[in-house]
């Protein structure tokens, strides 16, 4: 795709920036409450306000990926399923490209050329390229 202003910017309307944290498969406040401005390093705006995560927010977090992955559904499946799950994940980073390249754009201040043509398609080759050797 030939990246131009306009769809850029049509792109950069339809972006969401969470705020929360996301733990368990939903988004929430840290324990402690506590927020920190987002800014961006382009030009020094409030990108947005984030919850503060907290050692206990960490510590829970960890307590549920260990209870995910001791149940097994992803450790001790099947290879050809961490595959296919591996490969649509990138499929998805593919669809997303624009609006990922985006979201890292304006929040480390990489130019857009950068991200959209070397960043995320680097990382959608790397994920192939694992979900290829299972």
């Amino acid at each position: 795709m030939n990246l131009t202003r306009d769809i850029i910017d049509k792109e950069k309307q339809k972006i969401i920036f969470p705020s929360k944290i996301f733990i368990d498969g939903i988004y929430k406040e840290s324990t402690s409450g506590k927020f920190f401005n987002n800014i961006s390093p382009i030009d020094g705006k409030i990108i947005n306000t984030i919850s503060f995560a907290q050692k206990e927010d960490v510590d829970i977090a960890v307590k549920v990926a260990r209870k995910i992955f001791e149940k097994g559904s992803w450790s001790k499946s099947d290879p050809s399923f961490r595959k296919k799950v591996l490969l649509r994940f990138a499929d998805l980073l593919e669809k997303h490209r624009l609006e990922l390249a985006l979201l890292d754009t304006i929040d480390v201040g990489k130019t857009i050329n950068d991200t959209y043509n070397a960043d995320i398609p680097a990382s959608i080759d790397n994920i192939r390229w694992y979900a290829e050797i299972i």
